[in-house]
């Protein structure tokens, strides 16, 4: 009887009847607050779990009571007998539900984790966004040949560096919430010690006085593990709904961002196209004046050749020399605007290679901190 009640009375307790059994009858339905048919007996319930020490005090004190009884031979012994394993299980009701509000409490606190990570993705989205809107101020930059590249990156480099700042915020949070649950394990199990080494002190002293309530206390316990092991099993599947959901909301933001990824190199792809083709247009233009001004170079020089076959030569070469001018100074503006252009989309790639690493390693950190969740409950149920 003795190791029965023992094993039984760790499991998590959630509902009792409210009444007791007693020994004179099988079945009576008799108020908790009046043990064994005494009025004004109330079973003391405390508002948090005690400790050795008092459970250790009330078997002194219950020891001593039973040692008056049995001293006295009154036939009160059976009311005290049952009261006082009535006191117990409503006691061990109470710790039990008590570590049960605790665990409710941190899967809440979870939840709002998660609302909080949703958060987050919203803020990365509109981070992309604000990118797109840089790199099209850039592309109006190139145009005018102004060097603001170099503000542009200041600007996309403290959207990461902030971007850094929350991903450590939500590895912070992630972290208290983990010491939380552990230190919320340690002190269920150091509980579940106490009530063990408790028990199996007072079920030593107990083991000649059980015989005749062990049939019932059994089928108490039986019921209320059938009701505990369905209270799990509801907390088990809600735990897993919200880890589907979680794992759905994080494949979504990783299409969005692929998806965005390959909207602004496309866009990117297009305006350096465009701005190519206006690079063209103007040189074909250029060669075009080019080629008016050889064709008034040649019609003046037909006109002077009979004036002044000197004055012929200087123009000559003034006008090469012009000519030479002018292509050198084309050259140089379009190497400038070439390499300004690369550099800048080179930037801009990087920068985007960079982003969609960190939310990759984010992802990455949220699903273990997860799974270590995950697992870190499962070890709570099975303690339980």
């Amino acid at each position: 009887m003795s190791r029965n009640y023992q094993q039984s009375s760790v499991l998590p307790l959630l509902s009792w009847p409210n009444y007791v059994v007693s020994s004179k009858d099988p079945n009576p339905a008799v108020d908790v607050t009046t043990i064994g048919g005494q009025e004004g007996r109330h079973v003391p319930i405390d508002s948090s779990v005690k400790s050795s020490r008092e459970w250790i005090q009330q078997a002194d004190d219950m020891k001593e009571e039973a040692t008056e009884l049995i001293a006295s031979r009154s036939p009160s012994f059976q009311v005290w007998n049952d009261r006082r394993v009535t006191r117990l299980l409503e006691e061990h009701w109470h710790a039990v539900t008590m570590a049960l509000k605790k665990l409710q409490a941190e899967v809440a606190k979870l939840q709002a984790q998660l609302d909080g990570t949703e958060k987050n993705e919203f803020l990365s989205s509109n981070s992309v966004k604000n990118l797109a809107i840089q790199q099209a101020s850039l592309v109006q930059e190139f145009r005018n040949r102004v060097g603001r590249c170099d503000a542009s990156i200041a600007v996309i480099s403290n959207d990461i560096r902030r971007l850094a700042e929350d991903l450590s915020s939500v590895n912070k949070q992630i972290v208290i919430l983990t010491n939380s649950v552990e230190k919320v394990s340690k002190e269920t199990d150091q509980k579940v010690v106490r009530l063990q080494s408790d028990i199996q002190e007072q079920s030593h002293q107990q083991s000649l006085t059980k015989n005749k309530s062990e049939n019932r206390l059994e089928e108490s316990v039986n019921t209320l593990e059938f009701k505990t092991k369905s209270q799990l099993k509801e907390l088990h599947s809600s735990v897993q709904s919200l880890q589907s959901e979680y794992e759905a909301r994080q494949r979504t933001l990783v299409q969005e961002i692929a998806q965005s990824m390959e909207k602004l190199q496309g866009q990117s792809q297009q305006k350096q196209n465009h701005f190519e083709k206006e690079v063209t247009d103007r040189l074909q233009s250029l060669e075009h004046s080019s080629k008016k001004l050889e064709a008034e170079h040649e019609r003046l020089c037909g006109m002077i050749e009979e004036q002044d076959k000197h004055l012929k030569d200087h123009v000559t070469k003034q006008m090469a020399q012009m000519e030479e001018n002018v292509m050198n100074v084309l050259r140089v503006q379009i190497e400038d605007i070439k390499s300004s252009m690369q550099s800048g989309f080179g930037t801009t790639q990087s920068n985007l290679e960079t982003m969609r690493r960190v939310l990759e390693g984010k992802q990455r950190l949220s699903e273990e901190s997860l799974r270590k969740d995950m697992a870190r409950m499962k070890k709570l149920v099975v303690l339980t």
